[in-house]
C-alpha cells in the first residue's frame, strides 16, 4: 500500500542519514582509532556523564585527556572488581561458563587499556601506528619515550604484563571453537590486580612528567 511504501521510505532515509553521519565521523578520525556508536544507556557511567554535560570539560587538551583517562581507569577498576568476584565464587576447577566469563573480562581489560593508549598516541604521537600489527606496535610505542615530546608511558615490566594480555585477547577473538584451558587462563586472572595497580601508578607519573615539562617550557 501507499502508506507502507511511505513508511519504508522514511525508515530508509533515516538509516541513510545515520550511515552518512557515521561515515563522516569515521573519516574525520585518525586511522585505526575506532568509532563505536552505542546507545546512551549502554555506555559506561563516566562516559554518560560526559555526554550529558554533567562533567566539566577543560579547554586545555592535556587536562581533558587526563579526565578521559581517569574515566577509563574507573572502568578498568570495575572490570577488575568483577574479575575478583568471579574468581572468589568460581568452582575449582572453574566451569567452562566461568572460564568464558573470565576470558571476556580479560579481553575487556586489555581493550580498555588500549583505549587509553590510543588517546595518548593521538594527543602526543600524531596518531596510532598505521601498520598491520598496529595493536602490538601501539603497545611498544607506549614503552618508548619520544625525545622532546613525552616520556615513556609504561615501564618494561608493565609492558611485559600487557603484552601477555594482548596475546590472550588475540587468541580469544580468533579462536572461536578452541577450548579455554584453566592453566593458561589463570595467570592472566591472577595478574590483573598487579597490572591495574601499576597502571594506576604509572599513568599519573606520566602526566606529572608531562606537566613538569610544560611548566618548564612555559607552555
Amino acid at each position: 500500500s501507499g502508506g507502507g511504501r511511505h513508511q519504508a521510505r522514511r525508515i530508509f532515509q533515516s538509516v541513510f542519514r545515520v550511515t552518512q553521519r557515521d561515515a563522516a565521523l569515521r573519516n574525520a578520525m585518525p586511522r585505526n582509532l575506532d568509532v563505536d556508536l552505542v546507545a546512551l544507556e549502554d555506555a559506561y557511567p563516566e562516559m554518560c556523564a560526559r555526554i550529558l554535560g554533567e562533567v566539566d570539560t577543560p579547554a586545555d587538551p592535556i587536562l581533558r585527556l587526563q579526565g578521559l583517562v581517569a574515566d577509563e581507569m574507573t572502568a578498568l577498576e570495575r572490570i577488575a572488581a568483577r574479575m575478583d568476584e568471579v574468581d572468589r565464587q568460581r568452582a575449582d576447577p572453574p566451569t567452562w561458563i566461568e572460564m568464558r566469563a573470565m576470558a571476556k573480562l580479560i579481553h575487556d581489560f586489555y581493550s580498555g587499556t588500549e583505549s587509553i593508549f590510543k588517546r595518548i598516541a593521538v594527543q602526543f604521537d600524531g596518531g596510532v601506528p598505521q601498520t598491520a600489527a598496529w595493536h602490538k606496535d601501539l603497545l611498544n610505542q607506549m614503552n618508548d619515550a619520544r625525545a622532546g615530546v613525552r616520556p615513556a608511558v609504561i615501564n618494561n615490566y608493565l609492558w611485559a604484563l600487557l603484552d601477555e594480555y594482548l596475546d590472550f585477547r588475540h587468541f580469544f577473538r580468533n579462536a572461536y571453537s578452541a577450548e579455554l584451558e584453566w592453566v593458561k587462563l589463570h595467570p592472566h586472572v591472577a595478574a590483573m590486580p598487579e597490572t591495574l595497580t601499576m597502571l594506576k601508578d604509572q599513568l599519573p607519573r606520566f602526566f606529572a612528567a608531562v606537566g613538569a615539562a610544560r611548566a618548564q617550557n612555559g607552555s
